[in-house]
């Protein structure tokens, strides 16, 4: 708990010695709990949002988690009332939601919609005062996508909106999110020391170089005021070098490592009938993004290349964010044999729906699982928040996608909000094979030997005909109520398709760009509006670099129109051609950011 209490100290510091009552950590919309300090032990908490009544608890002691019954949102303003015996204290500084962007496309369905945009429409960034704000120049790639925090105060630096940008170099910048000026940096290697990033002949895999470091994107929990992530870093002295992930939570305000911070990463596991399989940190990639569920930080992990097949294997390891201790570990390929079963995914973070369970789909691997083994190559699967199996669906052709290196898991797994109809609970996936699926999440199908598959849909060379998907699709619904879904794969146009679910439920293609996106693997969604305010409901793109054109280029749609093209600016260079530039933009209070080859961008209403 010592993240807990030190978290409440740094904000409770801020309120005078005469005030009582209840104190509420600073909130977004991302917020699984709501974190009230000074109150007693053996209390009442409850909070309201907005005067009405989300949720309560009793107090352990000067700090209780309460789980709000009802997602909170951007702009409700939350107070705590504290009942202990015929004692009632009501708290005396209400919090107000912010909205944020503070975990991987936006949240932990991975939608990649922010309904709470209030300044971009489709008027003003399809006119000429919107544009570029800033470049600032950044010291290596930047892979993962960057995170924005609203009205954060910057220690002697006053309070800022603050974009986050990480580097393959492992060094973290907090930047101005409205002129790019940098608030702090730090760099999470120590070349004097023999400390440095991964280098690319290290794991003899193109698609990172020159120096692989912090590739997946972090995670921030602003009542904690912490951001995890994973650095990879090796260690030159003398003779020996050794390979090391490390775990960070650093100070959002700072960049500084907390107590405890970072972990070593290190996970065996006992293979049925003998023998142990080891995470090797040497052949482990950290690529997708991280997740933040339950007070529990889940990283995922796969290859480099499927170079190191024996010691590669999918990884999930889940870590308390409070104590930074392991508290669960799951491997896809628990065998000594072959390995693999990687989580990737182009980059795509791994998913949690609102009890906890989490979604993450695997690369080409053996499969054994539905005669009681634990090999789980080309899957998506439903782990509980302890990362035992619960379900699954593997496709029939499974041993044919393995042989072909046609990895299922080669795009992330999205969950749809709660939908009408036989199939409340849904989630998409598609990968290299071009096969989207459509699944259920409370009976996922399986595996049918000979087939066909048990699922809601298949859709066959729909979504990058010539090359699958890296990364993953967007969500949201238009202004007419119709739930969408939007996908844009390997050389393909964008495509939007309805949820519909009545008289039975499918996805159906009905629209797309007139232009196609040429990088590898396609493009990853972002989708803004104000609600469901008609004129306000845009979808960006980065459109990945060509072997014709090195730049990353920011596109934007009317996502009722995609014949509709709003912009295309120039969103920095890819130097790195023979390499997986599985780049998302961020989009987010009126900003567009986005990491290239040397710089973090920034757009915006001039």
């Amino acid at each position: 708990m010592h993240l807990l209490m030190s978290a409440i100290a740094a904000f409770s510091s801020v309120f005078t010695t005469g005030v009582s009552g209840p104190i509420i950590a600073p909130l977004d919309q991302a917020s699984e709990t709501i974190l009230v300090g000074r109150v007693h032990a053996g209390s009442r908490v409850d909070v309201f949002a907005d005067a009405r009544w989300i949720g309560g608890a009793i107090a352990p002691g000067p700090v209780v988690r309460v789980r709000p019954m009802t997602r909170l949102m951007p702009g409700e303003v939350i107070v705590a009332e504290e009942r202990n015996g015929a004692v009632t204290t009501y708290g005396l500084n209400p919090t107000t939601v912010q909205n944020d962007y503070v975990t991987y496309h936006y949240d932990n369905f991975r939608t990649g919609w922010d309904q709470s945009e209030t300044s971009l429409t489709q008027a003003n960034v399809g006119s000429s005062s919107f544009g570029q704000l800033f470049a600032t120049k950044v010291d290596g790639n930047v892979e993962a996508q960057p995170l924005f925090l609203s009205q954060l105060a910057i220690p002697t630096k006053g309070t800022h909106d603050v974009v986050y940008a990480a580097t393959e170099n492992d060094t973290m910048y907090a930047l101005d999110a409205s002129s790019g000026t940098v608030l702090w940096k730090r760099h999470y290697a120590n070349a004097a020391n023999g400390f440095t990033p991964f280098g690319q002949p290290d794991v003899g895999c193109k698609f990172i170089a020159p120096v692989i470091g912090i590739t997946g994107t972090p995670v921030i929990d602003r009542s904690l005021g912490l951001m995890f992530f994973d650095a990879q870093v090796k260690h030159v002295q003398g003779t020996t070098t050794t390979f090391h992930h490390y775990f960070h939570a650093v100070d959002i305000t700072t960049g500084r490592d907390v107590a405890g911070s970072p972990v070593d990463i290190q996970a065996s596991l006992m293979v049925p009938g003998g023998g142990m399989v080891n995470f090797v940190p040497q052949w482990q990639l950290q690529r997708p993004g991280l997740l933040l569920s339950g007070g529990v930080v889940y990283i995922a992990f796969g290859s480099f290349c499927d170079l190191q097949q024996r010691q590669s294997h999918g990884w999930i390891l889940g870590y308390s964010e409070t104590s930074l201790k392991q508290v669960a570990a799951f491997t896809a390929s628990l065998a000594t044999g072959r390995g693999m079963s990687s989580f990737w995914g182009g980059g795509y973070g791994i998913a949690a729906d609102q009890s906890g369970d989490i979604f993450a789909a695997t690369g080409n691997g053996d499969f054994n699982g539905n005669t009681g083994g634990s090999d789980w190559g080309d899957t998506i699967l439903k782990l509980s928040p302890s990362l035992s199996v619960v379900d699954y669906f593997t496709p029939y052709n499974q041993a044919l996608l393995n042989s072909s290196d046609l990895d299922v898991g080669g795009g992330g797994a999205m969950l749809l909000p709660l939908q009408s109809g036989q199939f409340p609970d849904m989630l998409v996936q598609e990968g290299k094979a071009s096969t989207l699926f459509v699944v259920n999440r409370d009976k996922m199908g399986e595996y049918t030997p000979g087939g066909p598959d048990n699922v809601i849909q298949e859709l066959q060379g729909v979504v990058g005909p010539k090359g699958g998907l890296k990364g993953g699709p967007g969500y949201y619904v238009s202004p007419s109520g119709q739930p969408v879904v939007f996908y844009c794969g390997s050389q393909d146009k964008l495509k939007a398709f309805a949820v519909l679910t009545s008289p039975s439920t499918m996805l159906s293609q009905i629209d797309q760009t007139l232009m196609t996106f040429h990088g590898q693997g396609g493009a990853v969604p972002d989708i803004t509006s104000n609600g469901t305010t008609a004129g306000t409901d845009i979808v960006w793109a980065l459109e990945r670099p060509s072997s014709t054109d090195e730049n990353l280029t920011l596109t934007a749609f009317d996502a009722d129109h995609l014949a509709t093209r709003l912009i295309s600016l120039t969103a920095g260079p890819w130097f790195n051609m023979g390499g997986g530039d599985f780049v998302a933009a961020t989009v987010i209070g009126g900003r567009a950011f986005a990491g290239s080859g040397n710089a973090l961008t920034g757009f915006g209403l001039h």
